[in-house]
């Protein structure tokens, strides 16, 4: 874990100045995040989460991003659903790297927009239970951006620990709603 963390903060260190030479503006997002997964043999998990993540733009309509997500998790304590019946709560971190990408016309008082990413997340608890506490959490998401700064969409997202517990990969998949809004710096 410590390997993974060095592996992180390096990564890090070396990404931020990189933005120094993309065009535009720097620009912050903040967006809550609230779904739910689908019902599997390790039940449904409720997922809720503030997105903070900042942009730069490295081509017209497409930007780089990276951010973090504290997120709460409510989950089954158990792994298969009928082995218990209680649910707990986890908290958890998750850091992202991604691509957005925007349609049309800058001044466009709508634009939908498309977004991938991806990235570690550590958490409090084994999630799904029994399985792992550090995991990776992909997403996809399609909104629309209105007036330049808010934007709403749906995201798509698949948490899984990668095979670092071989024995168990399991993973939630996830639909939800994003609402957030842009700053610009």
């Amino acid at each position: 874990m410590k390997r993974m963390l060095v592996l992180f903060a390096a990564a890090l260190c070396v990404s931020v100045p990189a933005f120094a030479g993309f065009n535009g503006p720097m620009e912050t997002s903040i967006a809550l995040v609230g779904g739910k997964s689908m019902n599997g043999v390790h039940g449904q998990g409720t997922f809720a989460s503030l997105h903070f993540d900042f942009s730069r733009a490295f081509r017209e309509h497409t930007e780089l991003t990276w951010g973090v997500q504290p997120w709460l998790i409510e989950q089954p304590s158990q792994f298969f659903v009928a082995d218990g019946k209680d649910n707990e709560n986890a908290f958890a971190l998750h850091f992202t790297l991604g691509l957005r990408h925007h349609f049309g016309s800058a001044s466009a008082n709508v634009r939908p927009f498309v977004e991938l990413g991806s990235g570690p997340m550590f958490s409090s608890k084994k999630v799904p239970a029994t399985t792992s506490r550090i995991n990776f959490d992909s997403y996809g998401t399609a909104g629309v951006t209105f007036h330049g700064r808010q934007y709403l969409g749906f995201r798509f997202q698949h948490i899984s620990n990668a095979g670092i517990v071989a024995d168990r990969n399991p993973g939630f998949n996830i639909g939800s709603i994003v609402f957030g809004i842009r700053l610009a710096r």
